[in-house]
């Protein structure tokens, strides 16, 4: 008889899987696929920003701020005034007048305007405002009304005003050319005069002699002489502002060129910054590889070397030009100060130490340049210093420079926005000569105008989040402590308006944001098989506003974006007053205001799905004005079924 057995086999309960979702700190990353990256960062994250240890939220929103005038705000910036103890906030529009906040308008600064268009930038030194403008010569506000610097004319130096008197004769041609000093500057050279038929070595005596320019003779404070052979002269002396002629005795040359541009009228330039007690100026009209730098205070406004200004050529023969400047607290090799400039090209980045020459009774300013990256900027307005990194955006992306780790003297570069490439391979030439940024509350925030879109980057998590997608366009940023002491983050735009973002407006001006969250696909490591999806729960907090979720799959057919399930979860809001507003003849009291009595702290939702799916994710979306939400984790279980289990469709 046959023995069989009749012991019962143990029971093996099916294996559950778990996924857990505790924050989102990777924030957004557009790079990698959907089921390859982290479970703590998105696939989306429109109009969201991250708190905590990484809860995702609504975006700041939006309400205006003052009006500023027409088109653009190009650029925003304060006047400490002193005089007032007062923060004037001042604004530049496509208007080309210069504002400043009255109330929710403004009041125009007379003494000057700016063409329709213009770059323009603004800083403030020894108790005036300067604004560079690549429209307008130089221009300073001291509170009350601009003033435009004036340029005074070269002086004439006729072709015989060199004329030969004693000494050894040749074959050479010595040329002499004469500038003349201002307050300010010094002016472009006059005309060459010859002296033929002489020595090489200048063994000889020569008068020359100069007519000054139609100007105030007050406003010429001096007079410099150069001598070289043609094409070569180099500054040999100067001489006080009632001087009209010198005898050259082979007086020494120096290593002092002519100059290049007319720096009496302060200079036309596009960017101007602050350098420790000095201003530097970059963007020179017709010389766009050139930075200039003044004296220092209160020779702030002075350029001529012998206020203790100079300039120097940043890559002169590159075809390149300089697209923005930022000073940068680095002591870099070879630097005489605690800081040095950064100057911005649209295919490098170089940095400018200050070092010094003694030449006579005078000590020149003599900047040194070196190259510290091949990849450039593409707008002044998106460079920003972040503590110890400066951040620039150009046609590569997001870049910083920064001193190196143990090397506090040596600058190194790096990309930040690999993960937002997408996004940053679909900007046109366009959007990336408009981006504009900020850095508020520990974030760059970088806008492209016309996309009317945003983009942070959180410094503190180094992540992204975003887009922000905005009802107007963006064209400036800035971070404005009011005389309450209170931080106000400013965005001038394409409207004429200064708005202010806030995470107490949850509207761009009663204009809904809309939300969308998106998450991982979960596969549970393993792509291979189908899952049964078991229970979900999700943790939300501080919910006011319809949120709707959706729950994602993709099905045993091979169907994606399938929506197993779809629900919603709301505020509870209730009445006040006692349900009429008058009763008799007398008014008790309002019924129409609405209470948000959700809990401030946990929401839990949870809910049994049984779905079969090979992969999940979860998508959240909320578009109702006046709306909020933090979403800060979720976790779900699975098990798997047998191998071969997907879709028969797919099989070879």
């Amino acid at each position: 008889m046959p023995s069989l057995n009749t012991r019962i086999p143990a029971f093996t309960p099916q294996r559950i899987f778990e996924a857990n979702y505790a924050g989102f700190n990777g924030g957004l990353n557009q790079f990698f696929k959907a089921t390859e990256i982290r479970k703590d960062e998105l696939v989306k994250a429109d109009n969201c920003m991250l708190i905590g240890k990484g809860v995702v939220t609504s975006r700041w929103g939006s309400e205006k701020f003052f009006q500023a005038g027409s088109g653009d705000v190009k650029y925003i910036d304060v006047y400490n005034n002193i005089q007032n103890n007062d923060r004037e906030l001042l604004a530049i529009t496509d208007a080309g007048y210069l504002v400043k906040q009255s109330g929710a308008s403004y009041s125009v600064i007379t003494g000057a305007s700016f063409a329709s268009g213009a770059v323009v930038s603004f800083t403030q030194i020894g108790n005036y405002e300067y604004i560079a403008s690549s429209s307008n010569n130089l221009t300073r506000y001291n509170g009350t009304t601009m003033s435009v610097f004036t340029p005074i004319s070269s002086p004439s130096l006729s072709t015989s005003g060199a004329s030969f008197i004693s000494g050894a004769t040749g074959t050479a041609t010595w040329s002499y050319k004469i500038t003349a000093f201002s307050q300010t500057g010094e002016t472009l050279p006059s005309g060459a005069a010859l002296l033929n038929n002489v020595s090489f070595d200048r063994n000889f005596r020569a008068n020359i002699a100069w007519t000054q320019p139609s100007t105030a003779s007050t406003a010429i404070t001096g007079f410099g002489v150069y001598c070289g052979l043609p094409g070569e002269e180099t500054l040999i002396a100067t001489v006080g502002p009632n001087t009209r002629s010198i005898v050259d005795e082979g007086l020494p040359q120096s290593n002092t060129f002519p100059p290049t541009s007319d720096t009496t009228g302060g200079v036309k330039a596009k960017y101007i910054k602050r350098f420790d007690d000095r201003l530097v100026l970059a963007g020179i009209d017709n010389d766009p590889t050139m930075i200039m730098i003044s004296g220092k205070y209160p020779s702030q406004d002075k350029f001529n070397w012998q206020n203790g200004g100079g300039f120097i050529k940043v890559a002169p023969d590159s075809g390149d030009e300089i697209t923005g400047i930022e000073v940068v607290a680095t002591n870099a090799v070879g630097a005489s100060l605690s800081a040095s400039i950064l100057v911005f090209m649209n295919n490098s980045v170089h940095q400018v130490v200050l070092d010094y020459l003694t030449f006579g009774n005078y000590t020149i300013l003599n900047p040194k340049v070196q190259q510290i990256s091949v990849v450039g900027a593409s707008n002044y307005k998106g460079i920003q210093n972040i503590q110890n990194n400066t951040f620039y955006f150009g046609n590569q992306g997001l870049q910083t420079i920064g001193p190196e780790a143990n090397y506090f003297n040596i600058l190194r570069t790096k990309e930040v926005s690999e993960r937002i490439r997408p996004f940053i391979d679909s900007l046109s030439d366009t959007d990336l000569q408009e981006v504009s940024a900020g850095y508020m509350d520990y974030k760059y925030i970088f806008s492209f105008k016309t996309l009317k879109q945003t983009m942070i980057y959180d410094y503190q998590r180094g992540c992204f989040m975003g887009v922000w997608n905005t009802p107007f366009g963006i064209s400036s940023w800035y971070q404005y402590v009011d005389n309450d002491g209170n931080f106000r983050y400013l965005a001038g735009c394409d409207d004429g308006f200064v708005r202010e973002f806030s995470s107490i407006y949850l509207t761009d001006s009663g204009t809904a944001i809309n939300k969308q969250i998106l998450t991982k696909k979960e596969t549970f490591d393993n792509w291979g098989v189908l899952k049964v999806i078991r229970q979900m729960y999700l943790l939300f907090r501080n919910v006011s506003g319809q949120v709707s979720v959706n729950i994602i799959i993709e099905n045993r057919d091979g169907s994606t974006q399938v929506i197993a399930k779809s629900f919603e979860i709301a505020s509870v809001t209730g009445g006040t007053g006692w349900g009429t507003d008058l009763w008799g003849s007398h008014n008790w009291g309002t019924s129409n205001l609405n209470v948000d009595l959700a809990e401030p702290e946990d929401i839990i939702r949870w809910l049994n799905l049984y779905k079969t799916a090979r992969t999940i994710q979860i998508e959240i979306l909320q578009n109702t004005v006046q709306a909020n939400l933090e979403f800060a984790e979720f976790k779900m279980s699975a098990t798997f079924q047998p191998e071969g289990s997907i879709s028969s469709s797919l099989r070879i």
